[in-house]
């Protein structure tokens, strides 16, 4: 995965957003494959409980999480290059 400061600021599109480190990365391969520049921001909370299902009722906290903290990956494309990573996305995803 590229860094974020690879596309300026004002030239990027958010293209998806994703919990799932994995599935952020097979996306970046297969835009990169393709010629797309793809950027990843990462912000660390977990997902909603509400959003996912999850029943959290007093398991909260690293303890009940594995140890493990969550986060929130971002995927950014350049303007220009949106349009074409959303139908990547539509047809491989």
């Amino acid at each position: 995965m590229k860094q974020e400061e690879k596309i300026p600021l004002f030239s990027r599109r958010e293209l998806t957003i994703s919990f799932d480190l994995q599935r952020v990365r097979e996306i970046c391969t297969l835009l990169a494959g393709q010629g797309v520049t793809c950027a990843v921001r990462r912000t660390g909370h977990k997902p909603d409980a509400r959003l996912t299902g999850e029943r959290t009722a007093g398991r909260q906290g690293p303890l009940f999480d594995g140890g493990r903290m969550g986060y929130e990956y971002i995927l950014y494309v350049h303007r220009k290059d949106l349009e074409r990573a959303q139908e990547l996305l539509k047809r491989y995803f």
